[in-house]
């Protein structure tokens, strides 16, 4: 933290890593997140840009009951990255405002890990080793050798000293990894060997701490009004998604659902219609199996899921 600004933002007592990383629980699924600054949470934007902020239900092990969001005040969809307006007592945890992490140093990674089955580990640790940093997409991210799970994406990665230098972004199954296969099998075969066998227990990528503290910079320079205007664009995107998803579904079921006439009229159709004047119809077999899987409990769940609340948020 900066000098001029340690007086200001110093926290009250020691943070412990167990006690400042939440779980964050949305209607579609779950991620994990940490406090980086007093009632400020941060996580990834994947994990919170489905849901609006009266869905979102954030858990610390020291708290008996959820957390309320008050609102998303940060968004980077490119970076993927999020700050949540929260109301605890938890202590945040240091943010190493320099960033900088040397090569081969310990850190540890916590988060909610899904294990399946319905079952997801609270608060797990797992020890990995900084590599270097990897250029994705035009940005820096942070690769650490560790092995990481669904769920964990949004949690810190810690140094030595319970510095965050880094947030969970991307897992070795996931992008990744196959970003990281596509790069080694241009390199010569004795420094790909030594590559693969440095990274063979897994592979995770974090942003930097460097570009979350300037996130967090952005937020608390915030006025009032400002905060409020951009929680309330996260809550018009969510509905506009959910809306435009909807859409989608409605058209694909009125097209499925087709009837054979209409089918057989279709096919009947000249090709010296231009294109842009017609929908074309999903062929039988298809639309049959499609038809199948949209009247299947799962996508129905969804589909109220989309619906929830609906009303009161456009209103």
């Amino acid at each position: 933290i900066r000098e001029s600004e340690l007086r200001r933002y110093k926290p009250s007592g020691k943070p412990s890593p167990a006690d400042s990383v939440a779980l964050i629980e949305t209607p579609l699924g779950h991620g994990s997140g940490f406090l980086a600054a007093p009632n400020l949470l941060v996580t990834n934007h994947h994990v919170i840009e489905n849901a609006p902020a009266d869905d979102l239900k954030i858990f610390f092990p020291a708290e008996s009951d959820f957390v309320n969001v008050h609102g998303v005040l940060f968004e980077d969809v490119d970076r993927d990255l999020a700050i949540l307006s929260v109301k605890t007592q938890q202590v945040p945890l240091a943010v190493a405002y320099d960033g900088y992490v040397p090569q081969g140093e310990s850190v540890q990674l916590r988060g909610n890990p899904a294990m399946g089955g319905g079952v997801t580990l609270r608060n797990a640790v797992v020890k990995g080793t900084t590599r270097s940093m990897v250029r994705v997409n035009g940005y820096d991210f942070l690769q650490v050798d560790a092995s990481i799970d669904s769920g964990s994406s949004g949690g810190p990665i810690l140094n030595e000293l319970d510095q965050v230098v880094g947030v969970i972004a991307m897992k070795a199954t996931d992008e990744g990894e196959k970003l990281i296969h596509e790069g080694l099998a241009r390199l010569d075969d004795s420094f790909k060997n030594k590559s693969i066998e440095q990274t063979q227990g897994g592979i995770a990528f974090g942003i930097p701490a460097q570009d979350l503290a300037k996130a967090l910079d952005t937020v608390r320079g915030m006025t009032a009004e400002e905060a409020g205007r951009r929680a309330q664009v996260h809550e018009n995107r969510v509905v506009f998604k959910r809306l435009a998803t909807l859409a989608g579904i409605r058209l694909l079921e009125a097209n499925v659902n087709a009837p054979e006439e209409m089918r057989q009229q279709a096919a009947r159709v000249t090709a010296t219609r231009a294109a842009d004047d017609f929908l074309e119809l999903i062929p039988a077999e298809p639309a049959r199996l499609l038809r199948s899987a949209l009247q299947s409990k799962s996508i129905q769940d969804t589909i109220a899921l989309l619906q929830q609340d609906m009303d009161k948020h456009l209103n």
